[in-house]
């Protein structure tokens, strides 16, 4: 009998997502922006050939069904925290690298002069800093640096599919992908 109350209970309570701790970096079960509540997908780690570490980062999006159409015109939140210092220069020569992987020439065409623009907003990174970068539709993906807004990029092209250098079928990190998107 104690058992079918504990199955009832465990299979009929709500899942509540929990804070994760990556490497001794925290990253909260939930964050509010504006009027989006955005709610852990997943976080992981980047190591570089598998070997150096480079960065944590956790996903968050308003609905976990969302993780479907990751490159859509939904909510998404994406925070990285770096584990060594990285140049703008290094960031800004990555980024542009898997943009050209993961967009057609028309698709990165079109979201270029957003690109121009948010790579004149990364700084030179320290080991424990933080970028967060947001979308949400109709306003524009912003990105902040230690908790410091830098600027606020529009259009739903580029917020749609910028993220593709961390969540593109060809990011840096396949593993790290499965882990934001909670798929390992």
């Amino acid at each position: 009998m104690n058992r079918f109350i504990l199955l009832s209970l465990l299979c009929c309570s709500p899942v509540f997502a929990a804070e994760r701790v990556v490497d001794g970096h925290t990253y909260a079960a939930s964050v509010t922006s504006g009027e989006v509540a955005f709610k852990l997908q997943g976080a992981g780690q980047y190591r570089h050939l598998g070997i150096w570490r480079v960065y944590s980062s956790a996903l968050y999006l308003a609905k976990p069904e969302d993780a479907a159409n990751i490159l859509g015109n939904v909510p998404k939140r994406l925070e990285i925290t770096y584990y060594r210092d990285i140049s703008a220069k290094d960031c800004i020569d990555i980024g542009d690298k898997y943009l050209k992987k993961n967009l057609g020439p028309n698709q990165l065409a079109a979201i270029q002069d957003g690109v121009d623009a948010i790579n004149l907003l990364y700084r030179d990174l320290k080991t424990g800093d933080r970028y967060v970068l947001e979308y949400q539709p109709g306003k524009g993906t912003t990105i902040t640096h230690n908790g410091t807004l830098l600027g606020t990029i529009p259009g739903e092209a580029f917020g749609s599919s910028y993220f593709a250098i961390w969540l593109g079928e060809k990011s840096p990190g396949e593993d790290l992908r499965k882990a934001m998107l909670g798929k390992s």
